[in-house]
């Protein structure tokens, strides 16, 4: 543990939180672009910032601007009713990302996004199943898990889920021709 404060709230308050992986013997109080803070005001370099929706990195005064002036207009809508907002940020989205004919979905989670991007690959496809690299992470919800590397607790299965083991090298480091070719045959009898 790194200190008896972070050490204290891990001991009396944890039994309350269920673990999706082991917890890390620090407790974070509060985030600022690619920093963190533990409670005992050591500072981290946040390198999980992509994880969990912090893309812009935590607390970014625009970001907490708009965030606050869209909260105190208007929480949300049902998944049928659009509201101005959301209106004027698909087409930002859409003048930004030029060249991509497509439109916006907004989602709430990458697990969210995730999901919905295997039912519409399925759909456009006409295929059943989707073969994921064994230690990939998708999120925690029943199907994307089932294609990241927690996928070995999901129950049931999902059908026509298929995994292939991803090549673990380090930089500098390259895979000899053989195992390259393991690499290849397991993909091919997956695809095949």
């Amino acid at each position: 543990m790194k200190d008896d404060r972070n050490s204290m709230l891990l001991k009396e308050y944890s039994q309350y939180i269920l673990p999706v992986l082991k917890f890390r013997d620090i407790v974070i109080s509060r985030g600022s672009g690619s920093w963190v803070w533990d409670v005992s005001g050591n500072k981290y370099l946040d390198l999980n910032s992509g994880q969990f929706c912090a893309i812009f990195g935590h607390s970014p005064p625009q970001l907490a601007e708009v965030l606050s002036r869209i909260a105190s207009k208007i929480q949300d809508t049902d998944t049928s009713t659009l509201s101005d907002d959301v209106l004027f940020a698909a087409k930002k989205v859409h003048n930004i990302a030029e060249g991509m004919h497509g439109r916006t979905l907004f989602l709430s989670t990458g697990a969210e996004a995730n999901e919905c991007c295997l039912r519409y690959a399925k759909h456009l496809k006409e295929k059943n199943g989707i073969v994921a690299f064994d230690i990939g992470y998708h999120g925690l919800t029943h199907g994307t898990a089932a294609y990241s590397m927690s996928r070995s607790r999901i129950r049931p299965l999902i059908p026509y889920s298929y995994t292939v083991r991803a090549p673990r090298t380090f930089p500098g480091q390259n895979l000899t021709d053989k195992e390259l070719r393991e690499h290849v045959d397991e993909f091919e009898s997956v695809v095949n």
